[in-house]
């Protein structure tokens, strides 16, 4: 994993993409053009966070509506990806080709995605056509069709991907430890629920998932470009006008009783995958930036620990990686690689070894200067496009990070310490409590921790 991409390192393991619109993409906003993010208010009192920018004629928005998969049914897992899907096929009395043909027409990009925790828009268009693109996206936000064919053609698509899940030695794996350490939970199990439920999905539970979801008091809104605070309030308070007031927004897992424990999953496969972690409580933002300054040293690129005590001295695997991610208020440390049969044990063994010496350890000062030096040039370099900065605020946004985050940035990464990095490594990573799976095949008298391992329950 680059050191540019960092501030994602949450979101790499469990929860699902969000669906970030490529059209405009390549269009260059150098970030030093850009205001700092701002609050906005609406007169209809609807909150935003805007960084404007008019070096380039582009406006970006997110609509995040805290809730996601958390916000569904028990009985109807999956119905959130279903009114995701649905946000871009068709609205008022467009089908879903005259949408289409419309949003082409005019260079907009619209979706929708839906992770654990928000249900989001995706929007972006040239400022030129923001008159008719702002009136697209009002009729997609309010007049969804729906009809018959798109929901049949996601449920395929959802069908095929839990189908290959299941086929998939790093989705077995994931969700193997998604059981073990949130189970009880929905980030216990998949994004599109499970084969059975899919089936029982139908256009009223989409429907009541989107009305009792698309609240403004659940609502988050992220903007970047060419357009001022002043213009920004009475265009929102136009886009959510009609949308329910308030509702209930589900809370997630609190940290779960843990303890560890090895399951082997035999597979015929030319390379066995191998995944141990365990859960803790959730970082904060500082915590977060420190615990990303540790995880690039223990596992970031070819100079890394693990690497080097596992790839390059050993040859052990070919590659290793390391990651975090939120579930509510709970964080999820994973270790991940694939190694041949008579590997497995030695990798395992090294890795370990290297975590828990760099948990007594802490980084050395030589890999704090390293890695902060690089954070701090590649931080900023990576928004370097409308798209991009826009996705940054969103992501501030949906992790309660301060509006000035972003100012703060430099000065906070300058402020920690190898010991700090220490702290929260222990922190969030607890060797005595991993759960490990491993999905092929392994020697006869292979053994997890001097124990046999054995296959979990399902």
């Amino acid at each position: 994993m680059s050191r540019a991409s960092h501030k994602l390192l949450t979101r790499r393991w469990f929860t699902g993409a969000l669906l970030t619109a490529g059209l405009l993409a390549s269009t260059c906003v150098p970030v030093t053009a850009a205001d700092r993010v701002r609050k906005v208010t609406s007169p209809g009192g609807i909150e935003a966070w805007l960084m404007e920018s008019h070096e380039v004629g582009l406006i970006s928005m997110r609509f995040n509506f805290e809730g996601g998969a958390l916000a569904e049914p028990a009985e109807k897992p999956g119905v959130a990806q279903f009114a995701a899907y649905m946000f871009n096929e068709g609205a008022g009395d467009m089908t879903p080709e005259v949408l289409s043909s419309r949003r082409m027409k005019l260079g907009v990009n619209l979706g929708g995605s839906a992770d654990y925790k928000y249900s989001s828009i995706s929007f972006s268009t040239p400022s030129i056509n923001r008159s008719e693109a702002f009136a697209l996206l009002r009729e997609a936000i309010h007049k969804p069709r729906f009809d018959a064919e798109p929901i049949e053609r996601a449920r395929r698509e959802y069908e095929a991907s839990l189908t290959a899940e299941q086929k998939q030695p790093g989705s077995i794996a994931v969700n193997h430890l998604r059981r073990k350490l949130l189970g009880g939970t929905r980030f216990a199990s998949s994004l599109y629920g499970t084969l059975e439920t899919l089936g029982t999905i139908n256009r009223s539970d989409i429907e009541a998932y989107r009305q009792r979801s698309f609240a403004r008091s659940n609502l988050k809104v992220a903007v970047a470009g060419d357009i001022t605070a002043a213009e920004l309030g009475p265009l929102l308070d136009d886009l959510v006008a009609g949308l329910p007031e308030r509702t209930a927004v589900p809370k997630g897992p609190a940290t779960p009783t843990q303890s560890g424990s090895d399951a082997v999953l035999p597979m015929e496969l030319p390379q066995t995958t191998v995944m141990f972690g365990n859960a803790a409580a959730r970082l904060d933002w500082r915590q977060s930036l420190a615990y990303a300054i540790g995880n690039d040293i223990l596992s970031g690129d070819s100079t890394s620990r693990l690497f080097r005590e596992v790839r390059e001295k050993r040859g052990l695997v070919y590659g290793i990686n390391t990651g975090r991610s939120e579930a509510g208020d709970v964080s999820v440390f994973i270790t991940s690689f694939g190694a041949g049969i008579d590997n497995v044990a030695p990798a395992l063994d090294v890795a370990r070894q290297e975590i828990s010496r760099f948990l007594a350890e802490g980084p050395t000062e030589d890999e704090m200067e390293t890695v902060k030096s690089s954070f701090a040039g590649s931080f900023f370099l990576g928004l370097d496009t409308n798209e991009k900065l826009v996705s940054q605020v969103q992501w501030m946004l949906r992790d309660n990070l301060p509006i000035t985050y972003l100012d703060d940035y430099v000065a906070a990464l300058e402020k920690i310490t190898a010991a700090d990095v220490k702290a929260v490594m222990n922190h969030a990573i607890k060797p005595e409590l991993f759960n490990t799976v491993v999905v092929g095949k392994t020697p006869a008298d292979f053994r997890l921790d001097g124990r046999p391992a054995t296959p979990p329950v399902q």
